[in-house]
C-alpha cells in the first residue's frame, strides 16, 4: 500500500500566480416558496417557464413542476416501477420548450413530457423512444435529438454522435474509476462549452464543442491525498470537491465548501442537510476563479439557465425552500 500527494497545478485558487484575485461577499437568497415537502430532494431544473424538483425517496409522481413566475406547483408526473408508464431508474434533464425527459437507463429509453400540457391538465408524455444510453450517469441533449452521456464504464466517459472522449483527471491506472470519478455535467449551449466536475475531489474541466466533437480547453486541479491499494484509489472523504455545479451566461458555478472559512469534516456530514455547504464559487469559463458567494444558509442544490447570471437552490432553513440569488 501506498500514499502518495497528487501534485497538480490548479488554474485557479485564491490569489493565482497569474494575480487573479478572487472577491468574496455574503448574498441574500430571496425565497421564491417554502413548499418543498420531501425528506431529501433530488435535483432541481429549470426551463423557460418552470421549476421540476425530483424527490427520490417517492415512487409515485417523483418529478414535481412549478410555476417559474409564481413558484406555485402545477402537476407531478413519474412514477417508479415495473409497468409501461413507469421508470426503473430515471435521469431527469430539460430541453427547450419546456420540455422534461426523463432517461430510463435500465430500458434504454428516454420519455418526452411537455410541461405546457401538464399545465392545462393534458397528457404530457409525448414519446418514448430508445436510446442508447445504459449504464450513464448523465443525460445531456447537445441538439435536438442528439444526446451526451457520461458513462464511467467506459474508458473516455462521454458519448457523442458515436464518439468517445474526455480524459481522466487522475492520469492513472486504476479499476474503481466508477467509484471514484463521480461528478456532475454540464452544457451551455450559447458557447457550445461542456463542464465536468467531481465530487470526491476537487477537478473542474472545460471541453468546447466542434465541427468534428469536444475538444479540452481547460482544467483545474488541485493538491489532494489518496492511497493506492490493490489497484484500487482510496480518499479519506475529509475533503471533497463540488457537490453541484449549473452554467450561468458568463460563469461556471459550483456548490463547494469554503475549506478556508469552514472546517467540516465531510465524513461527518451524512444526510445531514444542517452540515452541506453554504458557498457558491464562480469561476469564467476559462475555470479563473473570479468569487466566493456565502448564501448563509446549507443548499441542497443549485441549478441555472444559460441566458442569465440567476441562481437558483433548495436551500435549508426550518424547511426546504426554493430560492434565488442574482451573481
Amino acid at each position: 500500500m501506498k500514499n502518495f500527494l497528487i501534485p497538480i497545478l490548479s488554474l485557479s485558487f485564491l490569489f493565482s500566480c497569474s494575480g487573479n484575485q478572487v472577491t468574496e461577499r455574503n448574498a441574500e437568497v430571496e425565497v421564491l416558496t417554502s413548499e418543498i415537502a420531501s425528506m431529501m430532494p433530488g435535483t432541481l431544473h429549470v426551463t423557460e417557464n418552470y421549476f421540476v424538483w425530483t424527490d427520490p425517496m417517492s415512487v409515485q409522481n417523483q418529478a414535481h413542476v412549478l410555476d417559474k413566475a409564481t413558484a406555485e406547483e402545477v402537476g407531478s408526473l413519474i412514477d417508479i416501477g415495473q409497468g409501461p408508464d413507469e421508470y426503473i431508474a430515471p435521469i431527469y434533464t430539460v430541453a427547450e420548450g419546456n420540455m422534461l425527459l426523463a432517461c430510463d437507463i435500465s430500458r434504454k429509453q428516454i420519455g418526452y413530457y411537455a410541461l405546457d400540457s401538464l399545465r392545462a391538465k393534458g397528457n404530457p408524455l409525448l414519446k418514448r423512444e430508445d436510446a442508447d444510453i445504459f449504464a450513464a450517469i448523465r443525460v445531456i441533449e447537445i441538439e435536438d435529438g442528439k444526446f451526451l452521456t457520461f458513462d464511467l464504464m467506459k474508458e473516455k466517459p462521454f458519448i457523442y454522435e458515436g464518439k468517445a472522449f474526455g480524459k481522466d483527471p487522475l492520469d492513472l491506472n486504476y479499476e474503481n474509476k466508477y467509484d471514484v470519478l463521480q461528478g456532475n455535467v454540464a452544457y451551455n449551449p450559447e458557447n457550445q462549452r461542456l463542464v465536468y466536475s467531481t465530487i470526491s475531489f476537487p477537478y473542474l474541466a472545460v471541453y468546447q464543442k466542434t465541427d468534428t466533437g469536444f475538444d479540452l480547453l481547460a482544467e483545474s486541479k488541485k493538491d489532494f491525498e489518496y492511497t493506492l491499494s490493490e489497484n484500487e484509489i482510496h480518499l479519506d472523504g475529509k475533503r471533497i470537491g463540488a457537490p453541484e455545479l449549473t452554467l450561468t451566461r458568463d460563469y461556471i458555478v459550483t456548490l463547494q465548501r469554503d475549506y478556508a472559512k469552514d472546517n467540516t469534516d465531510e465524513t461527518t456530514v451524512g444526510r445531514d442537510v444542517d452540515k452541506r455547504p453554504t458557498t457558491l464559487f464562480v469561476y469564467d469559463y476559462a475555470l479563473n476563479l473570479k468569487e466566493i458567494v456565502n448564501l448563509n444558509m446549507p443548499v441542497m442544490r443549485i441549478t441555472s439557465d444559460t441566458k442569465s447570471n440567476t441562481i437558483y437552490l433548495i436551500g435549508v432553513q426550518d424547511d426546504f425552500i426554493l430560492g434565488k440569488v442574482e451573481l
